[in-house]
């Protein structure tokens, strides 16, 4: 595995607001690498449609791809089964999504895991680390973040749109430079704006706009201090290359 040098970007997200967080442990994600899910190899192109822990898709064009799956020689070098961590991944094509709620501790249930509401996160920080891949022949881009039902009808969307290619970077869009073949370890910070009280559950969302993007070891953690100059930020922590 090969490391390249640390990139750092950022983009922002609209103006930041923010008021007193309440103590917020937020608790892994489940199934966060897509190992959970497992079923006999099956050549090219084989993968499952749904997650264990994840909301069910919209489409076919949501895929877990599994162990045994050629389909992984375009997202890395070598023969069989490839991932950025474990065996499977997660490959969401053009207009497909995913989603997962978020659970945590919080002051009114100190000890008993529960779905976190806007007004659990309100003025909170989310880092959402995660692994992207860069599918040779195909630029992927989309957008990650977390998201709620406000009022229980129109949903309230705090992302970062990505592209894995190469370009400008601009406040509402963030190209990293993927080398095609290769994955990324990045994170985007989330914070959402205060004052809300809303006690619709939150979610964790990703949802790919165009191409091919590949997703593998997402986790979600705290961030105690939150930046006051930005509501969103993705970081490059660095790129990384298996080879078999």
């Amino acid at each position: 595995m090969m490391k390249y040098p640390t990139l750092i970007l950022s983009a922002l997200a609209g103006g930041a607001q923010f008021a007193a967080a309440a103590a917020i442990s937020l608790s892994p994600l489940q199934n966060g690498s897509f190992e959970t899910d497992t079923a006999p190899p099956g050549g090219n192109n084989f993968y499952l449609k749904t997650a264990t822990g994840w909301g069910t898709p919209n489409s076919s064009n949501t895929r877990i791809y599994l162990a045994g799956s050629n389909h992984f020689n375009e997202v890395g070098t070598g023969t069989g089964a490839y991932a950025a961590d474990g065996v499977n991944a997660l490959l969401l094509l053009n207009g497909s999504w995913i989603n997962q709620p978020l659970m945590g501790l919080t002051d009114a249930s100190p000890s008993t895991e529960v779905n976190l509401t806007a007004a659990d996160l309100t003025g909170q920080t989310v880092r959402i680390s995660f692994s992207l891949g860069h599918q040779t022949g195909y630029v992927g881009r989309g957008t990650i973040g977390i998201q709620y039902k406000e009022g229980g009808t129109t949903w309230k969307n705090y992302g970062v749109q990505f592209d894995t290619g190469s370009g400008t970077s601009t406040s509402s869009l963030v190209y990293l430079g993927i080398p095609e073949s290769e994955w990324a370890q990045t994170y985007v910070d989330i914070t959402l704006p205060g004052g809300i009280t809303d006690t619709n559950n939150v979610q964790l969302y990703a949802v790919n706009n165009s191409g091919s993007a590949w997703f593998d070891n997402v986790q979600v953690t705290s961030v105690p201090e939150p930046s006051v100059a930005l509501m969103a930020s993705l970081g490059l922590l660095g790129l990384m290359r298996r080879r078999r």
